[in-house]
């Protein structure tokens, strides 16, 4: 569960952040990390709430009683900042008028990338846009443009287009909102410096049955597994720790005596 709960694009987002903001490597063993941003698109709107376990873990009770006071995104906020060592900030609200949401919103994505830019005086690394609504477009076709954001690296992690699930789903594009999407789509994995796809189905999707034109670089990475699930792939695969558990032998070899 997250701000989305039911979030596949979130999740895999937090995940990758945590990756890359983490100061430990699998061992313990100190690394280098990047500070990480994670600029979320619907301002303060909260879907989910933060669930007691985490809330209240390892906290004091100062702490307890001053965030039930806050509201439910500054929770977020430091849930994000505490535990994943990651910057959570909403999109201000502020829409340019005269067009329609979708695009209005990737619009709003590229002002705040260059505020923040103006701000700090200091270019974004990589700027990583999911594929879906095309939230990254209008920044993508500024960089294309000539226009700014020459020292970022402008990448769209794909995760499956509306047209992709219309299809799937056998609908169709209907209303407008539908043709809006489908174009910021289309075009923001055209115009990246890099697509990413976790599926090498999805890139040949694109360029053949949809008729797409993609990136010169792109290239296929699976999905960063969340920090819980890769916890789980290594228990699952500790063999000694499996037949402790279940078999309630104390070790692999153990106990045998056997000689000739």
């Amino acid at each position: 569960a997250g701000l989305v709960p039911n979030g596949g694009i979130g999740t895999f987002y937090t995940s990758l952040a945590n990756v890359l903001s983490s100061k430990e490597d699998e061992e313990g063993k100190e690394e280098r990390f990047f500070n990480v941003t994670l600029v979320y698109t619907q301002g303060r709107k909260v879907h989910g709430k933060i669930h007691k376990k985490l809330r209240d873990e390892e906290d004091d009770d100062d702490k307890r009683r001053r965030r039930r006071a806050e509201d439910p995104f500054t929770q977020w906020q430091e849930y994000y900042k505490d535990r994943l060592n990651v910057n959570l900030v909403p999109l201000p609200p502020h829409r340019i008028s005269g067009i329609t949401y979708h695009a209005a919103t990737s619009y709003a994505v590229l002002d705040w990338i260059l505020l923040e830019q103006a701000k700090t005086n200091k270019p974004f690394d990589v700027i990583h846009f999911a594929d879906w609504q095309g939230v990254g477009y209008y920044s993508l076709l500024h960089k294309k443009s000539g226009l700014g954001l020459k020292n970022s690296l402008l990448m769209v992690m794909t995760h499956g287009p509306l047209l992709w699930a219309r299809k799937a789903n056998e609908e169709k594009i209907e209303s407008v909102e539908d043709l809006e999407s489908h174009f910021l789509e289309m075009k923001s994995v055209e115009l990246a410096d890099v697509v990413v796809s976790p599926s090498e189905y999805l890139l040949d999707w694109m360029e053949g049955e949809a008729g797409w034109t993609l990136a010169e670089n792109a290239f296929v990475q699976p999905y960063v597994l969340p920090v819980e699930a890769k916890e789980a792939v290594r228990e699952a695969l500790d063999v000694e720790k499996y037949v402790r558990d279940r078999l309630g032998h104390t070790s692999i070899g153990e106990g045998g005596g056997g000689g000739g």
